[in-house]
């Protein structure tokens, strides 16, 4: 099914549900450590969240850009939140290694804990666009 809601093939489905997310206040995270945060840039070309989450859908006019985060050092298994204007949360799958994260129409802050929940530092090590054939195309998608 969501191999079908990205209308194509190439990429590994977005594994982002609302069942595997930890929704928090931002005066939940203020323990955290600015310089361990990545810092991605919104996409211009990306549509705003609405009600209904079409903006994981690709085939319905979705987010496409993502970026590739990792931790500076090797740490495992680790996962990944995220601060914007709108949202914070944390992804409750667990990563091994990179994971890539879809650039939505405005800047979002990306923070790691390990399983311990310890922040750990992260670092943006590459962007591309889903259903390009590349490198990052079995990276897993959240």
């Amino acid at each position: 099914m969501m191999y079908l809601l990205q209308g194509q093939l190439l990429d590994v489905p977005q594994r982002t549900h609302f069942w595997n997310n930890k929704k928090f206040l931002p005066k939940e995270l203020k323990w955290l450590h600015p310089d361990f945060m990545v810092m991605i840039s919104g996409d211009a070309d990306a549509k705003p969240r609405q009600f209904l989450p079409f903006f994981h859908m690709p085939l319905f006019g979705g987010w496409k850009k993502f970026a590739v985060i990792s931790p500076v050092e090797k740490v495992e298994p680790w996962f990944i939140g995220w601060k914007t204007d709108h949202a914070c949360g944390l992804s409750l799958v667990k990563i091994h290694g990179s994971v890539r994260v879809l650039r939505g129409p405005s800047g979002t802050i990306f923070f790691g804990v390990n399983i311990n929940g310890l922040q750990i530092p992260l670092q943006c090590e590459a962007s591309g666009t889903l259903g390009e054939n590349n490198q990052f195309n079995r990276i897993l998608l959240l």
